[in-house]
């Protein structure tokens, strides 16, 4: 778990200790897809979310339990309630709400976060048998820990 920490807080810092114009290594055929070896979801002890690593992507997944009052949801001006769904504005995301009485609702929400996305800022190549991306224009190998994270602990199932 300490190698997931200090590889996000690698990923995340505002200057990282070394700085490329250019993916690195150089001379490596881009990837267009994460390796299937890696692909899958992944149980994060520290705080019981699931991190994914897609084809394309790799994110976050975390779902919250909640308890709120009727009027809370109504007088939310970012929260639309249609019958016992709700749309929270904010996370851009649908809530299908139960009734535990005439004035308090339940309902569990997911909350996404993408950590890297192959594409116009991504960049993904293979070598020696990691994983190395490239987010806009720094060069990040924090990888190389989030697959040992990855290959040291366990594994639900492949996606």
């Amino acid at each position: 778990m300490f190698l997931l920490i200090t590889a996000l807080f690698l990923w995340t810092a505002c200057e990282p200790p070394v700085v490329f114009t250019e993916a690195q290594p150089k001379g490596v055929k881009t990837q267009s897809t994460f390796s299937k070896k890696y692909q899958g979801t992944y149980f994060c002890d520290s705080d019981s979310s699931w991190v994914k690593v897609s084809p394309k992507m790799i994110y976050k997944e975390k779902t919250f339990f909640f308890i709120t009052t009727r009027s809370e949801v109504e007088q939310n001006e970012f929260i639309e309630l249609e019958g016992n769904i709700a749309y929270i504005d904010y996370f851009e995301t649908f809530v299908q709400l139960e009734e535990i009485d005439d004035n308090l609702l339940a309902g569990n929400v997911t909350l996404r976060d993408t950590f890297f996305e192959i594409g116009e800022k991504g960049i993904l190549k293979s070598y020696k048998g990691n994983e190395i991306i490239k987010l806009m224009i720094v060069a990040i190998t924090a990888m190389r820990s989030i697959v040992h994270y990855i290959k040291t602990n366990r594994r639900f199932y492949n996606s």
